[in-house]
């Protein structure tokens, strides 16, 4: 036996507290009578029948009080290890780190409250694996799929917009930066992406264009709109971001980021200051239309509940010491030990509930059903016959997930293999679009029963679906094989990653040449694209960094480092964090 509560146990010394109470007054009250009645005259105003029903419904009235404290300290016992199974998907976020999250015009930051979603999004993820994406001017993946949603936290945390030296907002390449770490992902589960962005994204064609690609790769694209309204940036120093004399205005776009879940097949969601937004966007849209597959099963003790006894005998002493009184009522104690009797029987109640989960389902209230019936299958797991009525009001409220799970429990409380639970079961995942379940459960019905009156049939039918999907679906067409003339074809992004390698090629080139050619080169492009007024730097932080150069250059051009040298490529760096530097494309804004 143990305590669901056992903080509630230490009301008890109030209870004891007010016993003494109750004890000394009442002998304050007889001695106070018996200095002005004196003698005989005291029976005859206070007699022994009087004090002692007094004294009975004060006793009845603290053994209630501690009684009902005892029950909501939810005494438990009779405990058992049961496996659960979860079911989870493979999710993806993508948290947008450029200057513009910075803004304020969501409290604290657009940036912290993008965190505050993950975490509440964290509390009611149940077997999701989860991976993280980090991008600004360009993309990369920051942490693979994983269940341990602490660690997405902690990263997140430590990440902010100084991660990338190239701003921008690389939505497109986040999309598809995360696809191909979806697409690394060797179980059969559903896949998603959820952006948390102000949508301010300044190519959104190529946002668009990703949505379409993950879209054909079956990965649904969900967005997270961050941000109220226009606000400028606020930099390290103080002041705001300034573009040549005027300050930078960030707003937010929300119609990009519907555009994209619309394509992709997702939702958009606004952020909100509650966790409402998160229930909404993962209960209500990612669960259900995402497919979920069984994760490793867990075990877990589980006890009864018995606060019901201390309880109704709390009811029971409250009605019958108020009845009591002074002994006028005693047809009253009669009436209350009935009525506390019925309380203390969980067995009508439950007959009671279920009749009116029964009530519920024949008024065609099939989801108000399937909620009763729920919280009556936690009261009592073992019950197939509830958890056949489960499957049903969840079939009947569309909820075709749902009932599939509910009649394979049944069919699990059953010893495996009844035949109408698994029928139930296969009509559920076939019309939930889970076509090789179904298939399972017909082939499980007719292993044991061949002459099943409608498994033989829906298996028919069903085998024929799929021949035909088979039919309908072409062939994946051959890879284009390389030529002169094909570089107008070549896809986007498959031309950018080329440019960037040849940018970098040539870099190299330039970099086994002449050192001082190649800062010069370097420097050049910046000089070129960059903006007078992009950060209000100081004169001196810039000669810092161009004298400072890249590691890889400095080991490079000098050879062995000095302690010195190697005290400035440290610092900044903090213990267990990874400094990432990406450059992104050339152009753009500066947030």
């Amino acid at each position: 036996m143990n305590w669901g509560s056992p903080l509630w146990l230490f009301a008890l010394i109030g209870v004891l507290v007010l016993t003494g109470v109750v004890v000394l007054s009442g002998f304050l009250h007889r001695r106070k009578l018996a200095g002005a009645f004196g003698g005989d005259f005291l029976y005859r105003i206070l007699p022994l029948g009087v004090r002692v029903r007094r004294t009975l419904r004060d006793v009845l009235g603290l053994m209630a009080l501690a009684a009902a404290v005892i029950a909501l300290a939810e005494p438990r016992f009779d405990k058992e290890i049961r496996t659960i199974t979860t079911k989870g998907t493979d999710l993806v976020l993508c948290v947008d780190l450029s200057r513009s999250m910075d803004a304020k015009d969501v409290d604290p930051s657009r940036l912290e409250r993008a965190r505050r979603e993950i975490a509440d999004l964290s509390k009611i993820l149940t077997g999701d694996r989860v991976g993280l994406v980090l991008y600004a001017g360009g993309a990369y993946p920051r942490m693979p799929l994983t269940e341990d949603y602490k660690a997405i936290e902690l990263v997140l945390r430590e990440s902010d917009t100084a991660t990338f030296e190239a701003q921008g907002s690389e939505l497109g390449d986040a999309i598809r930066v995360a696809s191909k770490l979806l697409e690394n992902s060797q179980q059969q589960a559903g896949q998603a992406i959820v952006v948390f962005s102000d949508g301010e994204t300044h190519r959104s064609d190529d946002a668009l264009a990703a949505a379409k690609e993950a879209a054909a790769k079956d990965i649904a694209v969900y967005t997270v709109g961050i941000g109220s309204e226009p606000s400028p940036i606020p930099l390290p120093n103080g002041k705001w971001l300034k573009r040549g004399s005027e300050t930078v205005l960030t707003t937010p776009d929300d119609s990009t980021l519907k555009e994209v879940a619309r394509i992709s097949g997702g939702a958009y969601v606004k952020s909100v200051a509650s966790a409402t937004d998160m229930q909404q966007l993962y209960q209500n849209a990612i669960r259900t239309n995402i497919r979920a597959v069984e994760r490793d099963a867990q075990q877990r003790e589980v006890w009864k509940s018995a606060y019901q006894w201390p309880l109704g005998f709390a009811v029971l002493a409250l009605i019958f010491g108020s009845w009591l009184g002074d002994g006028k009522r005693l047809f009253g104690a009669a009436a209350s030990l009935l009525l506390a009797f019925s309380l203390l029987r969980p067995a009508p109640a439950m007959a009671s509930s279920l009749a009116d989960a029964d009530a519920l389902y024949r008024a065609g209230k099939f989801v108000e059903a399937a909620d009763q019936l729920t919280e009556l299958s936690l009261e009592q797991p073992t019950d197939p016959s509830i958890y056949d009525r489960l499957g049903a009001a969840r079939y009947r409220g569309a909820d075709y997930e749902g009932a599939a799970r509910a009649f394979e429990q049944a069919s699990r409380l059953r010893g495996g293999g009844d035949p109408d639970s698994l029928f139930g079961a296969g009509n559920a995942h076939y019309l939930a679009g889970r076509l090789e379940q179904a298939l399972e459960r017909y082939d499980e019905i007719l292993a044991s029963n061949p002459d099943h009156p409608g498994a033989a049939a829906n298996k028919d039918m069903l085998m024929k679906e799929l021949e035909a999907r088979r039919l309908i679906q072409p062939p994946p067409p051959p890879p284009p094989e390389p030529s002169e003339g094909d570089d107008e074809e070549q896809d986007p992004s498959e031309q950018q990653d080329q440019e960037q390698q040849q940018q970098q090629q040539e870099q190299s080139d330039s970099e086994e040449g002449d050192p001082e050619d190649s800062e010069e080169q370097q420097q050049e492009p910046q000089d070129q694209e960059g903006d007078p007024g992009e950060e209000q730097e100081t004169e001196g932080e810039a000669e810092e960094q161009d004298s400072e150069g890249s590691p890889d250059e400095q080991l490079e051009e000098s050879g062995p480092i000095t302690e010195g040298e190697a005290h400035r490529l440290l610092d900044g760096v903090k213990e267990g964090s990874q400094k990432v530097h990406i450059k992104g494309p050339p152009g753009g804004n500066p947030w």
